[in-house]
């Protein structure tokens, strides 16, 4: 069974590789960028003839509803950083089943009424002492059997 983290990422890999292949299908070139610390508040960069886009790429197993951001990928005032959003719409098996794309425009037009929730980041010297047993127990999953 994949960890949270790496089921995560799984989810990500599937919703940015849809809108790639939906982006090149309208005659763009894409690039995912979602790892690239150089680009910041969206995962994909699609370019075709003199138009370049920005797009953020979420992933929702429900028929509604947007899934969270992260405060990268919005500016002060709460809009949107890319140019387009595009929630993919997972089946149970986590399959593609559909793409919702938002403008910026249809996006920013409800900035007023966006929250801010902060997420907790926990301290990187805590995880580090977690790992090297200094902080926490650990225990053997053998020994709760």
């Amino acid at each position: 069974m994949l960890c949270r983290k790496d089921q995560n990422k799984k989810k990500a890999d599937i919703g940015v590789n849809s809108v790639m292949k939906y982006y090149e299908n309208q005659g763009y070139s894409c690039q995912d960028v979602s790892t690239d610390r150089k680009y910041i508040g969206y995962d994909i960069v699609a370019n075709k003839e003199d138009k370049s886009l920005k797009i953020e790429v979420k992933c929702s197993k429900t028929p509604g509803g947007i899934p969270d951001s992260y405060p990268s990928e919005v500016d002060k005032n709460l809009g949107l950083v890319a140019d387009y959003l595009c929630i993919v719409r997972l089946n149970g098996k986590e399959k593609p089943r559909a793409i919702d794309i938002l403008s910026k425009v249809e996006v920013d037009k409800y900035y007023d009424k966006h929250r801010k929730v902060e997420r907790i980041r926990w301290a990187s010297r805590l995880k580090t002492d977690l790992k090297n047993q200094k902080a926490g127990k650990r225990v053997p999953i053998d020994d709760l059997f």
